[in-house]
């Protein structure tokens, strides 16, 4: 789910559960996903809570001032504001602190990112502020993203053989800061003629990233990567998939029509990345090429 809002809010009295209600309004009336950290009590809370952190593409960081207390801030919020800033957050971060309240901690060091509120009105004036000033937009997805699809001519040769093809490819990125995409792998999860019923792949092996000999890769944080999704050859006709398939290669598709390819992007430690690409299939004429397509990414 992209625009998911990681609000890291107290909600240790009546009036910092209204505001942190508040908030939540704000930030759906702008289509973003908010998800509202608890008090945690027990391992399975605080794992769910870390998953939750992990998973966000952005992170709100409320700090009330508690000055009836000993400790005068949530201990809490500053625990997951010391998650948030390992995790890599960076610019998708909004730190807002009120007026009185110390700035211990990890925030002494970042105070310089904070912004102050005197009031409740006032910490949503400013929050609206800053979301158009930041531009978080529902879109973003901190994660893995298809980014484009382009396309690649010439000889291709791997286990199964050399040929002269057409290759479609899909740049996948990694807007992650922290963490790099270990053992990344796709798949053709199913495929359909558009407007028909969804089929199972019937090849579900790993498909090749593009300018290596290999069907798993390592998309460092802040890079990216091309995974060949599908193929034409000048002979024989039809769709192909470069996959790790060792039993003679398949078209996929062989007649002309409108088809869509759902592809799924597996990675350690991040979430289930899904795409899909539409191919318009033609016969070709006065060309070498058996098939012609018109593809596109959505």
């Amino acid at each position: 789910m992209a625009g998911k809002v990681f609000l890291s809010c107290g909600q240790g009295s009546p009036r910092e559960k209204r505001v942190a209600k508040d908030i939540v309004t704000v930030l759906r009336a702008v289509g973003l996903h908010p998800y509202v950290a608890v008090t945690y009590q027990r391992l399975d809370d605080v794992s769910r809570i870390i998953e939750e952190l992990r998973t966000s593409d952005y992170y709100l960081f409320v700090d009330f001032h508690r000055p009836e207390q000993q400790i005068p801030i949530s201990l809490f919020t500053h625990q997951e504001l010391a998650l948030a800033h390992s995790f890599g957050f960076g610019a998708n971060t909004i730190l807002l602190q009120e007026e009185g309240a110390p700035r211990s901690g990890l925030l002494w060091y970042l105070q310089g990112n904070a912004v102050s509120f005197r009031s409740d009105a006032d910490v949503l004036r400013k929050l609206r502020s800053l979301l158009k000033q930041r531009q978080w937009i529902p879109s973003f997805y901190r994660s893995l993203v298809p980014e484009s699809l382009g396309i690649w001519e010439g000889t291709y040769a791997d286990h199964t053989g050399q040929s002269l093809q057409k290759v479609w490819q899909v740049v996948v990125s990694n807007r992650r800061q922290d963490i790099a995409a270990v053992d990344t792998v796709c798949v053709l999860a199913k495929w359909r003629r558009k407007g028909g019923r969804w089929q199972v792949s019937p090849d579900r092996a790993y498909l090749k990233w593009a300018a290596q000999a290999d069907y798993r890769r390592t998309i460092l944080p802040g890079d990216s990567a091309a995974i060949d999704v599908l193929a034409i050859h000048a002979y024989p006709p039809g769709l192909f998939l470069h996959s790790l398939r060792d039993t003679a290669r398949q078209s996929l598709v062989r007649s002309r029509g409108r088809y869509e390819f759902r592809y799924r992007v597996f990675a350690r430690d991040f979430p289930v990345l899904e795409f899909t690409v539409q191919a318009d299939v033609r016969l070709a004429r006065k060309r070498y090429w058996a098939t012609s397509m018109t593809v596109r990414l959505s």
